[in-house]
C-alpha cells in the first residue's frame, strides 16, 4: 500500500507549516508567506511555488534548493518545538503491516523526501518505509504514480499495481488514487473538511487506523 504522512500517521501538522514560513522569511523575505492557505492534500513545491508567486517572485534552481534546505533545517526544530507526534494506532499499524509478507509498503506524501524522512524518523517509522512518492512533483496524482513506479522497482514481482490501496485523510488522497486507478483507505484523523472527504467516495473510510486486524483483511483482500 502507498500511505500519507501528515494527518494520517503523524499529528501536529502546525510544525511543518510554521518550517515553511520560517523558510520563506529567511529565503524570500517575506513574513506570514503562508497566511490563509490551505495546505491539505497539497505538495511541498506546489505551497512554496504559491508563497513566492504570492510575493512576486520565482523560484528557478538555487533559490529553490536553498528554500528546501532552510525549511528542513527548520522543520528539525519545530517537530521537536511543537511536539509533533505519531496519531494513535498509527505506530502499531504500520509495524503490524510491515511484518506481514502480503503487504509492500511505500510512502505516498506530499512532503519533499527529505522532509518526509524527517518526520518518520521523529516518530520512529522510517525503516519501513524504502521507497515513495514525493512532494517536488505538483499535483497529488503524480506523486502517487512515482510511489507506484520505486515500489515497482524496489519490490519486484513481490509488488501487484492493480491490487495498491492508498492510504489518506485528505480528499486530494482520494482523487490522486482515482487518478491511478488505486482503491482507497480514508481515515478522518486529518481534521479536514469531513463531507468533502466523503463526497470523494474512498472504498473505506474509518476514523483511525486503530482496528489493525480489520484494516489488513481489507487491505489484503
Amino acid at each position: 500500500y502507498v500511505i500519507d504522512i501528515d494527518g494520517t500517521l503523524l499529528a501536529g501538522q502546525s510544525s511543518g507549516r510554521l518550517a515553511m514560513e520560517q523558510a520563506c522569511a529567511e529565503c524570500l523575505g517575506v513574513a506570514d508567506a503562508l497566511r490563509g492557505m490551505s495546505l491539505q492534500g497539497r505538495t511541498d513545491r506546489a505551497i512554496l511555488e504559491e508563497a513566492a508567486a504570492r510575493a512576486g517572485q520565482k523560484l528557478d534552481g538555487p533559490r529553490w534548493e536553498a528554500l528546501g534546505v532552510s525549511y528542513c533545517r527548520w522543520l528539525g526544530q519545530t517537530l521537536v518545538e511543537r511536539g509533533a507526534q505519531a496519531i494513535a494506532g498509527a505506530r502499531e499499524f504500520v509495524t503490524a503491516a510491515a511484518g506481514d509478507p502480503r503487504f509492500c509498503l511505500a510512502l505516498g506524501t506530499g512532503n519533499l523526501e527529505p522532509a518526509a524522512h524527517l518526520k518518520m524518523r521523529h516518530i520512529g517509522l522510517d525503516r519501513y518505509f524504502p521507497v515513495g512518492g514525493f512532494g517536488m512533483r505538483r499535483e497529488r496524482p503524480e506523486v502517487i504514480a512515482e510511489a507506484r513506479g520505486n515500489a515497482a522497482a524496489h519490490w519486484g514481482e513481490a509488488f501487484v499495481p492493480e491490487r495498491t490501496v492508498v492510504i489518506g485523510d485528505a480528499p486530494l488522497d482520494v482523487v490522486a488514487a482515482r487518478a491511478n486507478g488505486f482503491r482507497v483507505l480514508a481515515v478522518t484523523t486529518g481534521g479536514g473538511d469531513l463531507l468533502a472527504l466523503v463526497g470523494e467516495r474512498p472504498d473505506v473510510l474509518v476514523p483511525d487506523l486503530g482496528d489493525i486486524p480489520r484494516l489488513l483483511a481489507w487491505l489484503a483482500a
